[in-house]
C-alpha cells in the first residue's frame, strides 16, 4: 500500500502475519470485523479479527460474493474463524480458531 501512515504500516505487519498463517492451511483469510484485545508494539498494531478461512480452491467464488454490498454468506459459516494473536517474548504469533 502506498502512502500508509506509521499506524497503517504496523497493521499491514500484523495482516501479513495472519495471511502467513492461512497460508499455512493453503488458504486465505478475509477480514469481517475486528474483535478487540488489542496489541500494539514498536512494530505491530493489531487485535482478534473475525473472519473467514477459505481455501484457496474457493477464493475466487467467496470473494465475488463477499465484495457485495448486501452479500449472503450463511453458507460459509462453516468457515468462520477468528485470528487471534500470542505474544512470546518478542516473537508474536496468530492461530486461527473456530468462531
Amino acid at each position: 500500500m502506498l502512502e500508509l501512515n506509521s499506524q497503517e504500516e504496523k497493521f499491514e505487519r500484523f495482516w501479513t502475519l495472519i495471511q502467513e498463517q492461512a497460508g499455512k492451511e493453503n488458504s486465505k483469510f478475509f477480514m469481517d470485523c475486528g474483535e478487540g484485545r488489542e496489541i500494539e508494539t514498536d512494530e505491530i498494531s493489531g487485535e482478534d479479527i473475525s473472519g473467514w478461512l477459505i481455501p484457496m480452491s474457493q477464493v475466487l467464488e467467496f470473494e465475488k460474493e463477499w465484495r457485495k454490498e448486501e452479500s449472503k454468506l450463511d453458507a460459509w459459516d462453516d468457515r468462520l474463524r477468528i485470528a487471534e494473536w500470542n505474544k512470546s517474548g518478542a516473537k508474536i504469533t496468530i492461530n486461527l480458531s473456530r468462531y
